[in-house]
């Protein structure tokens, strides 16, 4: 069979900074609620391409992991506390079929599942409590990111190594929507909220 073509590099720049450019669309929509609401969420608040190995001691892509396209540090206030969210996104710009976005997101249950030699979570080793994912849609008309999002969001809940994983908190969201409205406003469809539209922590429109 014939040898499949080179990429230029201007080919595999270009999707790649698009990507790029999306993550960072992410980023400053939580600056930008952050500065509103008196919170803290800096520019360095956005690490790009974190690899979570699934095994201690492994390390680059080949490695076993679960790669997030960035994990968000946002300092919460409240009237009583400053409450630390931490949060793995995945930015989906349409670019793989709806089945294989589902199969990347449930990898997310391997990685709070995984263990080291001593049993202890992996994950425990960067993090206090597990992160929720978030994936933001963009690289498609409106219409189409929607059916994406709800078919994935069906996949993932048939998928049974998910479903016994209740820790593991995925919300979808619209780049459009979260640039255009901010994460505090009922943008997310989850994993685990029927029928609701929600804000990035979880909560419906007036509470």
């Amino acid at each position: 069979p014939r040898a499949s073509p080179a990429l230029s590099p201007d080919q595999v720049r270009g999707p790649l900074r698009s990507h790029t450019f999306a993550v960072n669309e992410v980023g400053i929509a939580f600056l930008r609620a952050a500065r509103e609401r008196g919170e803290d969420f800096g520019p360095l608040a956005w690490r790009h391409e974190v690899a979570h190995p699934l095994r201690p001691g492994t390390r680059g892509r080949r490695a076993r992991a679960v790669i997030s396209d960035a994990v968000l540090t946002y300092l919460r206030l409240t009237e009583e506390e400053v409450l630390l969210e931490q949060r793995l996104l995945e930015l989906d710009r349409a670019t793989l079929p709806v089945d294989a976005l589902a199969a990347e997101l449930a990898r997310y249950a391997d990685l709070y599942r995984a263990t080291g030699k001593d049993g202890e979570p992996v994950w425990r080793r960067r993090y206090p409590v597990f992160p929720g994912v978030l994936c933001v849609l963009a690289g498609a008309d409106r219409a189409a990111l929607g059916r994406r999002r709800d078919t994935a969001l069906a996949l993932l809940r048939a998928e049974p190594w998910l479903t016994r994983t209740p820790e593991v908190s995925i919300r979808v969201c619209l780049l459009e929507d979260l640039v255009e409205r901010g994460p505090y406003a009922p943008i997310f469809h989850g994993l685990r909220e029927l029928g609701c539209e929600v804000d990035w922590l979880g909560r419906e429109a007036g509470r």
